[in-house]
Formats: C-alpha cells, structure tokens, sequence
C-alpha cells in the first residue's frame, strides 16, 4: 500500500486493528499553524504525526512524583530517589481509531510579568471555559489549625505539569491516585514538610490533605485513569476467549488524551475563538480556529474509490511557539484480494 500526500500537512497510514478485531488502516494527517496576531497561519515547519507519547525531560520541568527531580549518581546525597519512574507526556500520541468530541490539550507554563505567589489561568474554547489557579512552590505545614499549605514562593513561570497536581504514589506503590500516579498531595502518609499541590481548580480550591479530582491542561496517557477504564476490562475471560483483540466493553474514549475537563463534547467550528490567559507574557493568548478542510481517499486493489471527509478531532497549543496543531484521522479496511487497499491519497 501507499500513500500519496497531496497536501503540505504531515500524514502517516498505519496499518491497524480495530477494537473489534477489524484490520484496518488508520490514516492520520496532523497540521501545523503557527500564530500571527489573532490568526493561525500554515506553519513553514510541519510538525510529524507522534506515533508514540512524547514525555517531559524531568531536568526541563525540575517535578518528580515525589518532590524536586534529584538525579542519580555517584554526586546523588543519601535519600535521593534518582530518577522518577514515570513523568508526565509532553505531546500525546496521534494513535487512535476513533475519539469522541474533541481533544484540547495545552503544552504550557503559567507566565506573569513580575514575581507573584499565584495566578490566574483561564481557558476559552468556543462555548467552554477552565479556570486554574497555579501557585509558586509550596509545602504542607501543620499548625495548631491543622493541617495547611506552607507560604508560597513567588514565581514568574510554572510548567503546567501532572506532576505539579493532586495526586501522586505512595513510597512502598500500596496507594495510587490512578488520575494523576506522578501528582503530589496524596494522603498516604506523613504530609508535613513534603511538597503540596500546586495546580488546582479556581472554582473548587484544594484542602489539605482530602483527595481531589487532579486540575490540569496537559495530555493523559493510555494507562492512567479513566483512559485505562474505557480500554476494558481485561480478564481471566479476556485472556481466555478475546485476546489480543479489545474487550467486549471497549470505550472509544479510550482514545481520547486530553484532561476530562478539555474534553469537548462536539469539536469547535472553524473561526472559533480559541483564548487563554495566564500562559504568555503578553497576557492574552489567542487566535481563531483555523478550517482544515480535507478529503482521504482509498483505491482498492481492484479499483474501487473510497472517501472519507474526516473532522478535527484533537486541537494542541503550544503557546510559548506559537503554534497550534491540528489532527484528523480517517479509517479505512485493510481488505483482502481484489479489495485489499492499494492507495491512499490525501488531498485538501
């Protein structure tokens, strides 16, 4: 099989299954725009279809699951824990058959002009809207009140990073907030001294100590929750009479990455506004959602013509590039003999 490009978007055809069992072909075509103003023009550089989660480097965000990143070595000082074992995803994968809605996923830092102990950070998509409140770096401290949260240091920029959220692991791995396992705050031991949450919703603040649905902007991996709930349930009936195809009460939101909070429930119209502050120096970070109008088509070994006019599905903005990507996927059968798919164009 191959695929002939027509457009100047990144494009990749992976051959596949489906959830039930289908072979397939999964073409995904991903644009990049960048931001000038309020418009998203065609980016010079096209950034490629992810065929796999992309993570954050510990040293750029400095966060580990449990505390400051503390590199491993010969220089390590007693009680440092090396490297974490898992951190948050910088850019999710592209991979899936099918999501629901839409995904909005922002690769971004919290960013004041002068120093300041918390800030704002809202988010408008269309007809939805996210309000966060980041603070700067703070412990738990108990006082004669109980347990509370420590001063917090001023800061000009704070990644919005899972790892700066509620949630967390627990030293021995008995307790794990599956929503956020990289977070901090989770009441499985002693809290005095170690680093609070830093990320959480405006409209509902945390308390100490008391589990909390994890806030945040950024990309959720297959394995966390609730992606991993909606992938099935994998069982001694599973193993026994499905595998290696998806359960019988596979989701397709399995496939969706971004936060449940971003989550839209029908994708933005092109000309959208899409807004946030809080995350640019310049305030006010905006622009209109730019049309993607495209047209995949599949030959078929014996010449038949199939097409599909797939919609956006997922919407990442990277504010401190200025960039914006939008992706679209199209799913074709594999076939076989005189059906089995020869080509796959994609035009605009």
């Amino acid at each position: 099989m191959t695929l002939a490009n027509n457009t100047p978007y990144a494009a990749e055809a992976i051959p596949f299954f489906a959830p039930d069992g289908r072979e397939i072909v999964l073409v995904v075509v991903k644009a990049t725009f960048a931001r000038v103003g309020q418009q998203a023009l065609r980016a010079e550089r096209q950034m490629p279809v992810r065929l796999v989660d992309l993570p954050h480097v510990p040293a750029e965000t400095g966060f580990a699951p449990n505390g400051p990143f503390q590199p491993a070595g010969p220089e390590a000082a007693p009680g440092d824990k090396g490297p974490p074992l898992e951190v948050s995803p910088r850019y999710p994968s592209d991979v899936a058959v099918e999501k629901r809605g839409m995904d909005v996923v922002f690769v971004a830092d919290a960013v004041s002009r002068s120093p300041v102990r918390s800030l704002e950070v809202g988010l408008s998509l269309g007809p939805h809207a996210l309000g966060l409140r980041v603070h700067g770096e703070r412990v738990f401290e108990r006082a004669r009140g109980g347990l509370g949260f420590g001063p917090a240091v001023p800061f000009e920029r704070r990644p919005l990073v899972w790892e700066l959220a509620y949630g967390g692991t627990s030293d021995d791995f008995a307790t794990v907030e599956r929503q956020n396992p990289v977070g901090r705050g989770l009441a499985a031991g002693k809290l005095d001294g170690k680093p609070a949450p830093c990320i959480e919703e405006a409209a509902s603040p945390l308390s100490p100590g008391k589990a909390t649905e994890p806030a945040g902007v950024g990309a959720v991996p297959t394995h966390w929750s609730p992606r991993a709930e909606h992938a099935g349930t994998f069982d001694q009936s599973w193993l026994e009479d499905r595998m290696p195809l998806a359960p019988h009460d596979y989701d397709v939101r399995a496939g969706n990455v971004a936060a449940p909070k971003l989550q839209l429930p029908e994708p933005l119209a092109p000309g959208a506004v899409v807004a946030a502050l809080g995350v640019a120096p310049e305030g006010l970070w905006s622009f209109a959602l730019p049309e993607l109008a495209l047209v995949v088509r599949g030959r078929t070994k014996d010449g038949r013509l199939l097409t599909v006019r797939p919609r956006v599905d997922t919407l990442l903005c990277e504010p401190d590039q200025d960039r914006i990507e939008l992706t679209a996927r199209a799913v074709f059968p594999m076939g076989r003999g005189r059906t089995l798919l020869a080509e796959v164009m994609v035009d605009v």
